[in-house]
């Protein structure tokens, strides 16, 4: 009979990231005998290239990595665009040329393609990406019901790869790390951006300008569940005076600002914690299912881990709808200082 054919899987091989064949689709068959004639050319010819594609790859090697302000998973914004003011570097690989990023400057966001390099499943150590790890249907936070992973944005995907938009605020250059065979500095080239949802070492795999006139569809529509996530998002968004900083908090953050990559005044980091804080990004959804269940909810301090040092945050009782976050104490990531990590609250 005809060659049957196949799904592609994503796989790491020595820094290159290549896509390989994986798991059967026996529904292709029926197709087959369906729409063409017995004896026909073209039967002969389908399974001919059923077979070529089910033998093909596709080798990616990164282009660049990101460093991120997010060292870590934990506080990562569903999407960038919710927490404008947080910043990364997109460091371009040595053999990509710095020509490649001229007349960037002529486009205010652009199209990140990139590698869920992190993947993690509840319960289980780090994942292998591709087909052997995902789930068809997940369940959405806050949702209540299981949907096919095509409609959501999960990062837990069939082949590991990622799009989002960001913020372009101009190229730098990175000093690579000095060595004895080289006498003089040498730089590669970075692409400074913000309003950032990557992880720090995240692999990138291509560049695009966003075009508004074709990437913007003014007549799009959306599930239900998505509409009031977003509008749900864009209220917490408007609400950013219910997250502060307690004078404590904002003298260790002068303190210690030079140990942060990213934020050169202390003004510009609060409103970056501010923002994502304001996601209400600890309690992974935990909080809103022991209000379903009528059950109280107390007051509670929590760490959130951004740009090199530890936020450490106290909830405070609701006033109306809202409820107040104060900043208490800001400290050293222990984790990137190589210390012990406690327990998270």
């Amino acid at each position: 009979g005809p060659r049957r054919g196949c799904m592609l899987a994503l796989k790491r091989s020595r820094g290159r990231w290549s896509v390989r064949p994986y798991q059967l689709l026996p529904q292709l068959v029926p197709l087959w005998s369906a729409q063409l004639s017995p004896g026909s050319h073209s039967a002969l010819l389908l399974p001919q290239m059923a077979e070529e594609h089910a033998s093909s790859s596709f080798s990616f090697a990164p282009i660049g990595h990101i460093e991120s302000c997010f060292r870590r998973l934990r506080g990562i914004p569903r999407q960038g665009a919710l927490a404008p003011a947080t910043k990364a570097r997109l460091v371009l690989e040595k053999s990509v040329q710095a020509c490649a990023a001229d007349d960037l400057e002529h486009f205010s966001h652009l199209w990140i393609t990139f590698v869920f390099h992190d993947n993690r499943q509840p319960g289980e150590g780090k994942q292998r990406p591709g087909h052997q790890d995902y789930r068809a249907k997940i369940s959405p936070p806050k949702l209540g019901r299981r949907v096919g992973v095509f409609s959501t944005r999960s990062p837990h995907r069939p082949n590991s790869i990622g799009q989002t938009v960001v913020r372009y605020e101009g190229s730098s250059r990175v000093e690579l790390p000095r060595s004895p065979k080289y006498s003089k500095p040498r730089y590669v080239h970075a692409l400074d951006i913000s309003g950032v949802d990557f992880v720090d070492g995240t692999p990138v795999l291509d560049i695009k300008p966003y075009v508004a006139a074709y990437d913007s569809v003014l007549s799009a529509t959306m599930a239900p569940w998505v509409e009031q996530a977003a509008a749900s998002d864009s209220a917490r968004h408007g609400a950013l005076a219910s997250v502060q900083f307690s004078p404590e908090a904002r003298a260790q953050l002068e303190e210690k600002l030079g140990r942060m990559r990213f934020y050169e005044s202390v003004a510009a980091a609060e409103e970056a914690v501010r923002q994502v804080l304001s996601l209400d990004i600890h309690d992974g959804g935990a909080r809103a299912r022991k209000q379903k269940r009528g059950e109280e909810v107390d007051s509670e301090d929590f760490c959130f881990p951004f740009d090199g040092l530890e936020f450490i945050a106290h909830r405070g009782a609701a006033e109306g709808q809202e409820m107040t976050l104060t900043v208490v104490r800001v400290t050293d990531d222990v984790e990137l200082a190589g210390g012990a990590q406690e327990p998270e609250p």
